[in-house]
């Protein structure tokens, strides 16, 4: 995906908006409360989010619904919790990125496997805290003995912070979102 300098970003889309249902808006920015309005754990289908009002799945002209405005063909998304610049999601769609794309592309990127070399560059405390992360996600799974044989994923590394919150804009980076997510409730 080309993403363009921030001067042509600019110039090009002087301000793009995100969809209210995927935008972090802090509603106390000292405490971080927040309302989302999709309640979805990533480490679960997004088929499984819902609207935190109702508690209703998702409406199809939700999923639907352009992610940006203007509608773009790709966005980038990226978390602080991500080990390495690497693991930026990039959501495309010629037709214009929708809210179902975001949330299919955050899914799927999480339940990759991570690399030995990912796993290398942990230290001993952050590999346990990791490893406690998949037993938990394992043991919870409909088939434990599958998942377990799948190894360690993307979601793990996120550790106990799986439930989707929204995405700010990047001040760094044109067309790049940052996720935020908070302590999923046991």
């Amino acid at each position: 995906m080309h993403i363009p300098s921030r001067r042509h970003s600019q110039q090009q889309h002087p301000q793009v908006l995100m969809h209210g249902a995927l935008a972090f808006t802090p509603q106390n920015r000292q405490t971080y409360h927040t309302v989302p309005e999709i309640n979805w754990d990533i480490r679960a289908s997004p088929q499984h989010a819902r609207n935190a009002s109702d508690g209703h799945h998702l409406p199809s002209a939700l999923r639907r619904a352009f992610a940006t405005r203007p509608a773009l063909p790709a966005i980038r998304i990226t978390c602080g919790l991500f080990p390495s610049s690497e693991w930026a999601i990039v959501v495309q769609n010629p037709s214009g990125v929708t809210v179902d794309d975001v949330l299919t592309a955050l899914y799927q990127t999480m339940r990759k496997r991570i690399s030995s070399k990912e796993w290398a560059r942990l230290g001993e405390r952050q590999r346990a805290m990791v490893a406690d992360a998949f037993h938990r996600r394992t043991r919870a799974s409909s088939d434990p003995n599958y998942e377990h044989g799948q190894g360690v994923r993307r979601i793990d590394w996120l550790l106990s912070s799986t439930q989707f919150v929204g995405l700010t804009p990047s001040p760094e980076a044109p067309l790049t979102w940052t996720l935020t997510t908070k302590r999923t409730r046991h």
